[in-house]
């Protein structure tokens, strides 16, 4: 997974956790990695305004 791509769709740099999360998934098979990827982008494109979500805040 490239981190340049990520921070492009995700609109901001990655923070240091996030990095070592996407470090972390680079180890993983690539069909898994092109999945994330995809869900990422389809995102990035089809987003709703919303401007936080929160994951188990």
């Amino acid at each position: 997974m490239d981190k340049d791509i990520i921070e492009q769709l995700i609109g901001r740099p990655m923070n240091e956790e996030e990095a070592q999360t996407v470090e972390w998934l680079n180890g993983w098979d690539f069909s898994t990695k092109v999945n994330i990827m995809r869900l990422l982008q389809a995102a990035h494109q089809n987003g709703l305004g919303v401007t936080h979500y929160a994951f188990g805040d």
